[in-house]
């Protein structure tokens, strides 16, 4: 029998949950994102894109919705604000930090092990940091950002995020890495 079990190899990539920021989803036609946006001083994201500043981010999530990432410290202005400039408008604002969990994935073949379970080009110059991607990782609803070439963020539904965990964590066993973006 072997030891290979028993040795203490490193993994390709590293997976963590970790607390994230409180999550709000905004919909509306875009003078409501926009004016949402500019009551909250974040700057709109491009398409399929998400952005950071000062601890808030925002990101593109179809045409009329937006990922509000907010501090949980600061949540309760956050909604006040927004409440408070949506009054009257055609609008849906949940929060929605409950029901989602976050992981960090971090490490030298991360696009490959995002690859094996994510029908997503990886590739650099095809997915680069900043850029956001609402798709299925082995068949669960995620959304990813890569924060650089070797850090991401996934969220999915909570009830699943012990199995993205998992899944993740095998994908990225020793010995697992084809090589395709080295």
């Amino acid at each position: 029998m072997s030891d290979f079990g028993k040795l203490p190899l490193a993994s390709a990539v590293s997976v963590t949950r970790i607390e994230g920021p409180a999550l709000l989803t905004l919909r509306g036609d875009a003078a409501v994102l926009g004016a949402a946006l500019a009551a909250l001083g974040l700057p709109a994201p491009e398409q399929r894109r998400v952005r950071w500043q000062d601890g808030h981010g925002v990101g593109w999530m179809s045409p009329d919705d937006r990922l509000l990432l907010i501090p949980r410290g600061q949540l309760a202005a956050v909604r006040a604000t927004l409440q408070g400039v949506l009054a009257g408008r055609h609008h849906l604002l949940v929060e929605i930090t409950e029901g989602r969990a976050m992981l960090h994935l971090q490490g030298a073949h991360l696009r490959e092990v995002l690859a094996k379970a994510c029908p997503v080009d990886l590739a650099p110059g095809q997915f680069e940091p900043g850029e956001l991607r609402r798709t299925r990782a082995a068949q669960i609803p995620v959304a990813f950002w890569l924060d650089s070439g070797t850090e991401a963020r996934l969220i999915c539904m909570r009830s699943v995020a012990d199995y993205a965990v998992q899944l993740f964590t095998t994908l990225a066993r020793p010995g697992a890495e084809v090589g395709i973006f080295d």
